[in-house]
Order: C-alpha cells, then structure tokens, then sequence
C-alpha cells in the first residue's frame, strides 16, 4: 500500500478535528459509543458528548483518574 500526499493531508486533518472535539467537551467524557464492535483488542471508542475518539488504553486510563478524582 502506496501512502500519499494527500492521503496523510486527510489523516493529519482527521487528528486535529478528533482534538478540537476532544478538548471542546462539555464533559466529562462518556465514551459508550464502541465504533469497532468487531474487534477484541485495539478496540475505539466514540464519546457519545462531542464525538471525540479515543482507543481503549486511553479510555481505560481516562475512567480511572475520574476514579480517582472522586
């Protein structure tokens, strides 16, 4: 598989929108949104608030510091 230009252009455009979501959050984060139902590891996750994604080590590290902040 041959990477383009343009196609990381689409990628890096991609990443900074995913932030810009993440960081306007009214939050706190609820991500229940599994958009890769088909997988065990590596699995995504969408925050149903703002629509940011993240994967499920960061998921997992984000609900314990809430945890945590209790």
């Amino acid at each position: 598989m041959k990477i383009t230009k343009e196609g990381i252009e689409k990628l890096w455009a991609q990443v900074k929108l995913n932030r810009v979501r993440l960081l306007s959050c009214k939050g706190p984060h609820k991500f229940t949104i599994d958009i890769t139902p088909e997988k065990t590891i590596g699995k995504k996750w969408k925050c149903e608030l703002c629509d940011g994604e993240i994967d499920s080590i960061n998921k997992e590290w984000y609900e314990l510091g809430l945890k945590h902040s209790q």
